[in-house]
């Protein structure tokens, strides 16, 4: 269940709050995560989720480019990603 609400909650209800100032949007870890994730979808605003919520969407959207054939993240990428959030996270 927790599952479909956190896909509910990045499908359904962020895009619209979603906005496209990010902190620290210079840094080299923000590029990664603007790159690779506005790729597909709009990019979430990393004080959305705090860092366990972050965790787990991180593994939904690895699960999700797997399922779709999409180029994934780097593993040195995803750390960025990873760092990135979690310095952000509420």
């Amino acid at each position: 269940m927790r599952k479909v609400m956190m896909i509910l909650l990045f499908s359904v209800i962020l895009p619209g709050l979603a906005c496209a100032e990010i902190p620290d949007a210079n840094s080299p870890d923000a590029q990664v995560y603007a790159n690779h994730c506005a790729s597909c979808h709009v990019l979430p605003h990393p004080g959305r989720l705090d860092w366990q919520g972050w965790r787990n969407m991180l593994y939904l959207m690895e699960k999700r480019m797997e399922e779709r054939g999409v180029d994934k993240p780097t593993a040195e990428q995803w750390q960025a990603i990873a760092r990135y959030v979690k310095s952000h996270a509420r």
